[in-house]
């Protein structure tokens, strides 16, 4: 049960308080079993501006409530009409255990596992990222009374530590939602994403161990190219940015079944497999990238980021927080930094292995060449206004590190043109979609092609 006292609103502006009060009373055994994590930071109560959601930021309106399994968000609207959240800190992970599991020794385990998060993880992010060219959303953390304007919405939120986050962190900027940009994306072939500002960000999640980067944690904001759109990645919800355990049971869980909790370490142990859960996500929005290109943007985020620029980022933590661990953070991010160079690059050769290159429902024209010992990928975008066309996707694949390549036409009238003298180990599939496709095989590489309709597509082979 948590702890934290009520405070009345109406008397302080500030408060002392803990981010929660339900992770203290920890006995030897179940630090043993549950580990010491960051239990001390959870309990340690900090001065803390108290909310008043009738006055902060010019006052605001409550457009809903949202959140994911753990935590809850209040959707709030300022008086120039910008969207707020108002995130709880500490997690409820009742919703996310089986119900007949949620009054059991198991469900206590799981709440007392959240002590392994960092409660004030987030307030590091933002210096760390405008160091290293990444776009976040900057937070500030509230004590939530048991204020009577929060109305309905009011035994959610009140006597909680919560965390003030604008949803867009550029002015007249309304960002989209992966979900969204991938609609944009197959709609529109002019529609990319900057994969280098993305990479910037992976690598980010990298240095702090943030495991939870799936496709809900992420929104996009747009600039115009002059001829077509392009989205930059803001990362969101660092709920799990320098996750870290002791104990027995997480020790085990990753060791043997969730690898990527072994959290933030001096070293980075298994790259691939800290990286698990964003896989997907990876393979969709750093498919443009060759070795050269990940070696650049790496190199250039580890040289930015420095000893002192890293210091500075932890210190951003209330200074409570910082005497109890700080130091040790830092230890182990300047170590993280000086592994990332070379640890990113053996999961950029685990991406490109088998890589996707998704087209749209416009038309395309992928071509494949022969450059020195490797294979050369250009994807066009083309219509019958010659002046239009522009070149969408181009990248060189070193069959040392690539086994397979998969290109996805989606509906348009796509065309897939192999060379002819090309050989490579190097397998390409070629799946059409919907549209009158046409396929001109010219070589004896191992190609094979998938479609809707094929009796309404064009098939040409001079393999011989």
């Amino acid at each position: 049960e948590d702890t934290v006292q009520p405070v009345q609103y109406v008397y302080k502006d500030y408060v002392k308080a803990p981010a929660s009060g339900q992770y203290g009373d920890a006995r030897s055994l179940k630090r043993f079993f549950n580990g010491n994590n960051y239990r001390k930071e959870w309990t340690t109560p900090v001065n803390l501006k108290v909310f008043n959601i009738n006055k902060e930021k010019g006052g605001f309106t409550i457009e809903g409530v949202g959140g994911g399994k753990q935590t809850r968000t209040l959707k709030l609207k300022d008086k120039d009409g910008r969207e707020w959240a108002l995130r709880t800190i500490d997690k409820d992970p009742t919703s996310a255990i089986p119900q007949n599991l949620r009054h059991s020794f198991a469900s206590n385990i799981v709440q007392d596992l959240i002590s392994a998060a960092h409660p004030y993880a987030p307030l590091a992010i933002p210096t760390l990222a405008d160091t290293t060219n990444v776009l976040v959303a900057e937070p500030t953390f509230y004590y939530v009374p048991d204020d009577p304007s929060l109305g309905y919405y009011r035994p959610l939120f009140a006597n909680k530590i919560c965390m003030l986050e604008w949803k867009d962190p550029e002015e007249q900027t309304d960002s989209k939602s992966s979900f969204k940009l991938f609609n944009s994306m197959r709609e529109n072939n002019n529609h990319t994403v900057d994969q280098e500002a993305v990479l910037r960000a992976r690598l980010l999640d990298m240095l702090i161990a943030d495991w939870d980067r799936h496709f809900d944690q992420w929104r996009w904001v747009t600039r115009d190219t002059g001829h077509g759109r392009l989205y930059i990645p803001i990362p969101r919800d660092r709920d799990q940015a320098f996750f870290y355990s002791d104990g027995l049971i997480v020790k085990y869980m990753a060791n043997r079944r969730i690898p990527f909790l072994k959290g933030l370490r001096k070293r980075i142990p298994d790259i691939n497999r800290l990286n698990m859960v964003s896989k997907d996500f990876d393979r969709l929005y750093l498919n443009s990238l060759d070795e050269t290109a990940w070696h650049r943007v790496a190199l250039g985020f580890t040289e930015k980021l420095t000893d002192s620029r890293i210091e500075s980022a932890i210190r951003k933590m209330p200074e409570e927080i910082f005497e109890i661990s700080g130091q040790e953070i830092i230890d182990k991010l300047k170590s993280r930094r000086d592994l990332l160079m070379h640890e990113s690059l053996k999961y950029y050769r685990f991406l490109s292995k088998e890589v996707d290159i998704l087209g749209s429902n416009e038309n395309e024209k992928f071509s494949i060449s022969k450059q020195n010992d490797s294979l050369k990928l250009t994807v066009v975008s083309y219509n019958k206004y010659a002046d239009t066309n522009f070149v969408m996707y181009e990248r060189v694949f070193d069959p040392q590190v690539t086994r397979e390549i998969r290109l996805y036409g989606f509906n348009g009238d796509d065309k897939f043109e192999v060379d002819s003298n090309l050989h490579s180990n190097i397998r390409i599939r070629m799946i059409g979609g919907r549209g009158n496709d046409s396929f001109f095989i010219k070589s004896r590489l191992r190609s094979f092609i998938y479609d809707n309709v094929i009796d309404t597509n064009y098939v040409a082979s001079g393999r011989g």
